[in-house]
């Protein structure tokens, strides 16, 4: 069985934040689609730009993001593309409403799956992640492929 321990290091205005805006992790709901039922989810949301999203907003995506995930079958990796297409529409939609006054937003999202033993991560933008065991630490990032992001 794989343990995950989430160690956030964030500071907001001078002070440690308990939790960073953008984390969210999800239990199974009672009723899921076939095979959905042991997956845990965790999502790590940021925007950025002139309309960066308030946190209750970021909150609601996500979570709309993680009912999505375990109404959806499929493969793991197919059903993380669904999930970011849903979000980079949802990001679109907001851009072309605040096109009029130049405002944009761009979201970086880390996505994981934790299924029995396995760890499925996918990565919009340029963003990283770790895996760190006792015999190595792993980095996962690809600046080619990263792009600006959602």
């Amino acid at each position: 069985m794989l343990d995950l321990y989430l160690l956030p290091l964030i500071r907001k205005e001078g002070f440690d934040a308990a939790r960073p805006p953008g984390l969210y992790m999800a239990t199974p709901p009672r009723h899921t689609a076939r095979g959905r039922s042991t997956d845990r989810l965790i999502f790590h949301l940021n925007t950025s730009g002139t309309a960066a999203l308030p946190d209750d907003e970021l909150e609601g995506i996500l979570a709309h993001l993680a009912q999505l995930f375990y109404k959806t079958s499929g493969a793991i990796t197919s059903v993380l593309k669904i999930i970011a297409e849903e979000l980079n529409r949802t990001l679109l939609d907001l851009n072309i409403q605040n096109s009029n006054s130049g405002k944009q937003c761009i979201g970086l999202i880390s996505m994981a799956v934790l299924r029995e033993d396995k760890i499925i991560l996918a990565q919009c933008g340029p963003v990283h992640a770790f895996l760190i065991n006792p015999q190595e630490v792993q980095h996962y990032h690809d600046p080619q492929g990263a792009g600006r992001g959602l």
